[in-house]
This record gives structure tokens, sequence and C-alpha cells, in this order.
């Protein structure tokens, strides 16, 4: 299944080796060191029920340097080439989130899960539009939790 028929389909796609070793070294460097700052920071969620860290590129974990860094990696040709291709109209940033694999070795019961939480309010139907673009300005406001604003 190609990239566009995997995400009109499932909502998501994978793209397996797009970026070479050389590329992901200082992403995986950066992300690291934010990974083990958010674990400091944030201990007892992160061994009780975290599936993920967000807010990666805003500070003050990161300094300009490596937020920039996520920031062209996000938007570098590659990783737009599929966007370019899965959406009908351009982007819109909303957030950056690391999601734990494995899950969590403190907690190895806990199953991790895919999720998109700005659609958690929305129906089936109303997802796929929202994926498609389609009634953006109709749908309504979600606070990023599953929860209506």
């Amino acid at each position: 299944m190609d990239i566009k028929a995997s995400y009109d389909q499932k909502g998501y796609a994978v793209s397996r080796a797009l970026f070479r070793q050389d590329e992901i070294n200082p992403l995986r460097a950066i992300l690291e060191h934010f990974h083990c700052a958010w674990k400091k920071s944030n201990w007892d969620f992160y061994s009780e029920k975290a599936v993920n860290s967000a807010y990666l590129t805003a500070p003050p974990v990161l300094d300009e340097i490596q937020r920039i860094a996520l920031f062209q990696f996000i938007s570098s040709p590659k990783v737009m080439a599929i966007v370019d291709a899965v959406l009908p109209t351009a982007p819109t940033f909303m957030n950056t989130q690391l999601f734990f694999d494995p899950l969590n070795p403190l907690n190895p019961l806990k199953q991790n899960y895919w999720h998109r939480d700005p659609q958690y309010h929305l129906s089936i139907t109303e997802q796929q539009k929202a994926l498609k673009g389609v009634g953006r300005n109709t749908l309504p406001h979600s606070n990023g939790r599953g929860k209506r604003a």
C-alpha cells in the first residue's frame, strides 16, 4: 500500500528507511537529551502511565539551536514531500510529541497505542473529513486533550 492510500484508509502512514542513519543521529541526540530531562521533571507520571511526552519544541529544555534543528527536520523536503502527497491543503503545525517505544520499561503491562488527540471528540466520519481538510472551520474545537474547549 502506498503512503497516500495508507493515510486515506488508516489516518496514518509509515515510511521506513526514509532517512539515512547520518540524518537521524543528530535528531536522536536532541531527542535523548529532551527525554532524559523530561523524565527527571515528570518521573511519577512517566513511571505510572505516560505513553508520550509533549512540547519538545517548547522552551526551556531544548536550546534555540536544538529547537531549530527539530523544526528543520520536521519541515525537511523528505518529510514535506510525504505531507504534500497526503494532505489536500497546507499543513498547520500544532506541537511535537515523543511516543515511547518500547512504551515504558518501568511499567511493562502498559500497552502503547496510536491516537490523534484533536480528533477524540469526532465521529469516525468527522475524523476522516478532518484528515482530508474537509469542513475544517465547521468542526468543533478541541483543546488537544480529546475534550471540547
